[in-house]
């Protein structure tokens, strides 16, 4: 009886297993439907508006020199102070970066333009897509001057949403792509200054 039991909660289990996998596969193909049809809607906006366009190349092509210059400075700030937040301010984006490469090793998604029918508006290299790399960085730069400076910080953060969204509209991201990158630099800009 026990046995016959046993092999019953077994069966059970397996075919609870293949239900939850079927669900989790059409769950995520919706999800990248979704991701697809976000997607094409603020890349149509930017593809018909040439003003919108132009801005959103603009600050795709300025936010990273726009960022490392911030970051420059708070480093030699927090460096010539000795302020202890420097060590935390260093690690959590470096941690950010390794682990947004590791992850992309991971998934290996496809940009837009490698998978639709588009030409993005400015030159980007294929591969790579998930998470953006960009946004992760500028989030998590961003996240950590909040904690140093709260006035910089939700400015930065803004530009750093900015970026974001302008890597979706100018052809070369997801929007997925943007939210794992934020959610990875806010992650790594909260565990820097609250663990470290």
């Amino acid at each position: 009886m026990k046995i016959c039991a046993t092999h019953e909660i077994t069966n059970l289990l397996m075919v609870a297993s293949q239900i939850t996998q079927i669900l989790m596969q059409k769950g995520l193909r919706m999800i990248y439907q979704m991701d697809q049809k976000l997607f094409m809607m603020l890349y149509k906006k930017a593809e018909s508006n040439r003003v919108l366009r132009s801005f959103m190349r603009g600050a795709t092509l300025l936010s990273s020199k726009v960022f490392a210059v911030i970051y420059g400075l708070y480093i030699l700030t927090l460096s010539v102070s000795r302020d202890e937040r420097l060590l935390p301010f260093l690690i959590g984006p470096a941690l950010s970066l390794l682990f947004v490469s590791l992850v992309r090793r991971f998934f290996k998604r496809k940009r837009p333009f490698e998978t639709m029918d588009i030409e993005p508006f400015v030159s980007h290299e294929i591969g790579g897509s998930f998470p953006s790399k960009h946004t992760s960085s500028a989030f998590v730069i961003a996240a950590s001057i909040l904690f140093i400076n709260p006035l910089v910080g939700w400015i930065a953060l803004a530009l750093a949403l900015l970026t974001g969204i302008s890597r979706i509209m100018v052809g070369v991201h997801y929007p997925l792509d943007i939210f794992g990158g934020m959610v990875i630099g806010l992650i790594f800009s909260c565990v820097a200054f609250r663990v470290l």
